[in-house]
C-alpha cells in the first residue's frame, strides 16, 4: 500500500490540466446552465445520477413528506432522454404511508451483461425514526427499457451485517468482468449475479460513501473510495478486492461538508487522462455549490469552480457528448436542481 507526498499530486495536476487544455474537447464552445426550473419539486435529499450505456439519464431521490431525517418519505425516480434537457415527471418507486413508514438511502446501477441491459434501482425501507441499520430493509426494482416501466419490488440479499446496505444518495458502476459496484454504508458493495445478492467490501469511515471506477488500460480495473466527514480516500485494486493505495485527497467537500457529487469523466481519446469530478459544498455555513477535478485518480484536487450560490447533497453523471450533468439539492429537504456543463467551461480560468 503506497502513500505520495502532496508535493507530488500537484506537479500532475498541473501537467495534465495543460494537456487537457490542448484536446480536442477543449476546443469547443464553454456552455453552463442551470435548467430554470427544479426536476423536482418539494423536500427532496438524497440525489443519485446515472448515465446508460444508451445515455438516458435517471435520476433517483428520496422525496419527504415531513422535513426531518427519519421521517415518512416516498422514493422517486425521473429520466431524460436529451442529455438532461428535459426530464419525465417524477414516479414513484416507494410510496410511504405518510404516518409509519418512510424509504431512505436510494441510488443506480447498470447491468450492461444483459440483453436489454437492466437498470436496478435500490432503496431501503424502515420505520419512520428508525434507530438502527438492522430496521431497514433492502429492496430493488428493475427496468430492462432505460427507466420507462419497473418491476415488482423484490427483497435484496445481503451477507448479513446490518450495516450492508446501500449508502444516502449515489450511483453504481460495473467493472469489465461483469462485476457491479455500489456504495455501501461504510463500505462499497459488489455484485456477481446481477444485482441479486451482493458482498461488503472495504471500509471507510462513515456511513455516507461515494465510489468511482478507475480503469485501467491493462483490464485490471480498480475503484475510488471516499467518505463523508473524512479526507482519506482509498484505492483498491482487483476488482474491488485489494487495498492497493490510500492517502489524503485534501478536497473539502467530503470532510466538511456534505455527501458529494462524484464521477468519471472517461478520456475521450488515447492518451488522455481519465478526469474524477467532484461537487459539494464547503461546510454547512458556507453552502456555495461548486465543482473540482481531478486528474491524478483522486489523489488531489483542483480549485473550485461554482456553479450555484447554495446547495447540499449532489451527484454527477456524464453523457456520450461530455455533457456533465449535476443534480443538487438548494439547501436542507428542498427543490432539486439540475446544473449541465461541459468541460472547457469547467476548466477556463
Amino acid at each position: 500500500m503506497r502513500r505520495f507526498p502532496f508535493s507530488h499530486f500537484l506537479f500532475i495536476l498541473a501537467l495534465t490540466a495543460k494537456s487537457l487544455e490542448a484536446a480536442p474537447t477543449a476546443g469547443a464552445e464553454p456552455f453552463f446552465e442551470i435548467l430554470p426550473q427544479p426536476v423536482i419539486k418539494g423536500l427532496v435529499h438524497l440525489p443519485g445520477v446515472l448515465v446508460t450505456d444508451a445515455d438516458t439519464v435517471l435520476l433517483i431521490a428520496q422525496s419527504r413528506i415531513k422535513k426531518g431525517d427519519r421521517d415518512p418519505a416516498d422514493v422517486v425516480v425521473t429520466r431524460s432522454l436529451d442529455q438532461g434537457k428535459t426530464w419525465s415527471a417524477p414516479v414513484k418507486l416507494y410510496t410511504s404511508d405518510g404516518a409509519s413508514h418512510m424509504g431512505y438511502s436510494c441510488m443506480l446501477v447498470e447491468d450492461r451483461t444483459t440483453t436489454p441491459h437492466t437498470i436496478l434501482a435500490y432503496y431501503t425501507v424502515g420505520p419512520a425514526g428508525w434507530k438502527e441499520a438492522g430496521q431497514l430493509v433492502w429492496y430493488g426494482r428493475r427496468s430492462t427499457d432505460e427507466g420507462a416501466k419497473w418491476s415488482e419490488p423484490f427483497l435484496v440479499k445481503n451477507d448479513g451485517n446490518a450495516e450492508s446496505k446501500p449508502t444516502n444518495g449515489g450511483h453504481g458502476f460495473q467493472f469489465s468482468d461483469g462485476r457491479m459496484v455500489i456504495p455501501g454504508r461504510k463500505s462499497f458493495l459488489t455484485s456477481d449475479d446481477g444485482g441479486v445478492s451482493w458482498t461488503t467490501r472495504g471500509t471507510a469511515e462513515t456511513v455516507e460513501t461515494k465510489v468511482a471506477p478507475l480503469p485501467g488500460a491493462d483490464g485490471t480495473d480498480r475503484l475510488y473510495l471516499i467518505a463523508r466527514k473524512s479526507r482519506n480516500y482509498r484505492i483498491y485494486g482487483a476488482f474491488g478486492e485489494k487495498l492497493a493505495e490510500e492517502g489524503d485527497h485534501r478536497n473539502v467537500f467530503p470532510s466538511s461538508g456534505r455527501n458529494p457529487g462524484l464521477a468519471l469523466y472517461a478520456a475521450r481519446r488515447a492518451g488522455d487522462p481519465n478526469i474524477l469530478l467532484m461537487s459539494g459544498i464547503r461546510s454547512p455555513k458556507d453552502r456555495i455549490f461548486s465543482i473540482t477535478y481531478s486528474t491524478d485518480e483522486g489523489r488531489s484536487w483542483s480549485s473550485e469552480k461554482r456553479i450555484d450560490e447554495t446547495g447540499w447533497y449532489s451527484d454527477i453523471g456524464v453523457t456520450k457528448d461530455g455533457t456533465i450533468i449535476v443534480a443538487y439539492t438548494v439547501n436542507f429537504s428542498a427543490n432539486l436542481k439540475i446544473a449541465r456543463f461541459n468541460l472547457p467551461w469547467m476548466m477556463e480560468k
